[in-house]
């Protein structure tokens, strides 16, 4: 999970684990942040919140993960980053705003070990 992470920092997406208590908190903290390293930048980013940090057990992803996106591009990129380190995602749509959810790599296992 950190390194898609820092393959999306790469892409100049500001991307974060657990940030802020709620999306708005951490849109709100994360482009006060990101515009005064970069005033001219564009502001994308994606993290999940703090409450959202829950889903992981001793540093293992247990339960289903949302990471929230500044927009939809951010979404595809989310996406295609996380496909390319074989991370089970899915993009979500969502009144708040866009999202990705990440699944648990046994929910991966689980789905190659169904018959087709």
């Amino acid at each position: 999970m950190v390194a898609a992470l820092e393959d999306l920092n790469a892409l100049g997406i500001d991307a974060r684990p657990a940030f802020a208590t709620n999306r708005s908190a951490a849109a709100n903290r994360i482009l006060l942040d990101i515009f005064s390293k970069y005033p001219h930048g564009i502001g994308s980013w994606a993290a999940w919140t703090e409450p959202d940090d829950c889903a992981f057990q001793d540093e293992v992803l247990e339960a289903p993960l949302t990471i929230h996106c500044s927009a939809e591009d951010v979404v595809r990129a989310t996406l295609a980053t996380f496909i390319k380190r074989e991370i089970v995602t899915e993009a979500v749509e969502h009144p708040e705003g866009p999202r990705v959810v990440v699944r648990p790599d046994r929910q991966l296992a689980d789905r190659h070990s169904q018959p087709r």
